[in-house]
């Protein structure tokens, strides 16, 4: 006779049954849910080093400078004026420890089981927003909600705080109010304004379908693509080198740089750069952050290589319209934030370019690499045009052939027919004949302290960047702008921009 106790199965089967985790219900959209798989080797690494209070912190941060907490509690473009009222930031904290206590949650039912392992084995492919078009009533609350809805809205809130005896209205029974209102707006709105209306809809709707079919199936085409495809590309592209290449990082045991440049569409077609790094010293900083002249010693030569690449007429074809920024946000707090003009810190040592928007991106460095005033963003010719972006070269000096060494107009753009300074097409024609140039006439060389022609003549006369007549030394020495007297060869040989030697003669 057995003395153990038998316990009814329905008993077992309850046991069993409560002991069962359930899944976590999914609360995050796919662009978040990729901002945050971007971020588990860092949870991870916070882990091992017992940094994970410090680091969630600044994670919340990051999040919130790419999804405000406001935008959850009271809709976008929807926030209450400030200071906040006690009931409102009240509100806002306790929004604030929810948001937190979701986001740790999800890192750590996120990295167990090797839940990632499919995730770090291979870089992902990128993906576009899925973000969809805004609707008509969505627009004219963009285009119109300050001038014909706000005033409104306002009196209907202060009509019911005052009938209820209360200082504030329950956010959301306020953004329903303000949809009402919104709509009654547009149904008696003028036909001009409904037309206005219309068209920017339908503006909005093509750029979203647009940047959808680019993104499809994470593959670009290079024929037809639009400022708007190449912006978003640019944008994403951070993301994107991490994917690649943290994998190979992890299994080498490197670190690695990358500098991209090219025509930025946001600035006109203007070529500009950014960096990725990965690695960071004790102290928390990355390789370009201990260099001290990391942007001129790595991203100008860099950006001025690619200004070789880009005619001027594919900068300006990449350049977004004048009044343009890019995706549709809706939202007055969107439309009205100034974007940045310093680096800002991250959970992961993350700066951005000061013509980006903020985000907070993983070890993404500062950098517009080039300066840009008006006339650049305008015809896409970076800062040639800028005296600061223009060191002066000793023209003794020389790399070698096809390079184009700091300071030195590149030589592709004067056979171009460019004048890199200006960037204006030469007053007087210029040809190439073998290895020898004809280039008659004052024309700018690229700095001031050139003295002879790329004949190896000497120039008698000349013109420095500000237009002001200068003269030079005689046939085999000159002057550099300092005095001091140097030699540039013999008469019948020289050296051209390139540092390469060439026969003047006949």
């Amino acid at each position: 006779m057995s003395l153990v106790q038998r316990r009814p199965l329905t008993t077992l089967l309850a046991l069993t049954t409560c002991t069962v985790p359930m899944a976590p219900p999914q609360k995050t959209m796919p662009e978040q849910t990729t901002w945050l798989q971007d971020r588990i080797p860092a949870f991870r690494q916070a882990q091992k080093d017992a940094e994970s209070g410090p680091w969630s912190l600044a994670m919340c941060q990051d999040w919130y400078a790419e999804w405000p907490i406001e935008d959850e509690i009271w809709g976008a473009g929807k926030w209450p004026p400030t200071p906040l009222s006690p009931e409102d930031k009240e509100m806002k904290e306790q929004a604030c420890i929810a948001k937190q206590k979701q986001l740790i949650n999800w890192f750590r039912n996120n990295t167990r089981n090797g839940a990632v392992k499919k995730l770090e084995s291979a870089p992902a492919r990128p993906k576009g927003k899925n973000k969809r078009a805004l609707q008509e009533v969505e627009v004219y609350s963009k285009l119109y909600y300050d001038e014909k809805v706000k005033p409104v809205v306002e009196e209907k809130l202060a009509s019911l705080k005052a009938d209820r005896n209360v200082d504030s209205i329950e956010p959301k029974e306020r953004l329903a109010i303000v949809r009402s209102h919104t709509m009654a707006s547009l149904q008696q709105a003028g036909d001009d304004v409904k037309k206005a209306v219309a068209e920017a809809h339908a503006e909005e709707k093509e750029r979203t379908r647009a940047l959808a079919q680019a993104y499809k199936i994470g593959i670009v085409q290079e024929e037809g693509r639009t400022p708007e495809q190449y912006q978003h590309a640019i944008d994403s592209a951070p993301g994107d080198i991490r994917k690649a290449l943290d994998p190979i990082a992890a299994a080498s045991g490197c670190i690695y740089t990358v500098i991209l440049s090219g025509p930025m569409p946001m600035d006109g077609g203007a070529v500009g750069s950014l960096s990725v790094h990965s690695g960071k010293t004790i102290t928390g900083h990355n390789f370009a952050e201990v260099t001290p002249k990391y942007r001129d010693d790595f991203v100008r030569p860099h950006v001025r290589f690619a200004k070789g690449l880009y005619p001027i007429e594919t900068r300006q074809e990449r350049a977004l319209p004048p009044a343009a920024t890019g995706l549709y946000c809706l939202g007055e707090a969107d439309m009205s934030a100034p974007r940045p003009s310093a680096s800002m810190p991250s959970s992961q040592g993350a700066t951005r370019a000061a013509s980006r928007a903020t985000s907070p991106v993983e070890h993404v460095i500062a950098t517009p690499s080039v300066i840009l005033d008006e006339r650049d963003k305008h015809t896409g010719l970076g800062s040639w045009s800028l005296q600061e972006d223009m060191p002066a070269v000793d023209p003794t000096e020389g790399g070698k052939a096809g390079e184009h060494s700091e300071g030195a107009p590149a030589a592709d753009l004067l056979l171009a027919g460019f004048d890199p300074v200006t960037g204006n097409a030469w007053p007087t024609p210029m040809t190439s004949t073998g290895t020898t140039m004809d280039m008659s006439g004052p024309v700018s060389v690229g700095n001031t302290s050139m003295q002879f022609n790329i004949f190896g003549d000497p120039l008698v006369t000349g013109y420095n960047m500000s237009g002001a007549e200068v003269s030079f030394g005689n046939q085999l020495t000159g002057y550099n702008m300092s005095g001091a007297e140097v030699s540039f060869g013999n008469q019948l040989t020289g050296y051209n921009m390139s540092g390469a030697e060439i026969s003047f003669g006949n």
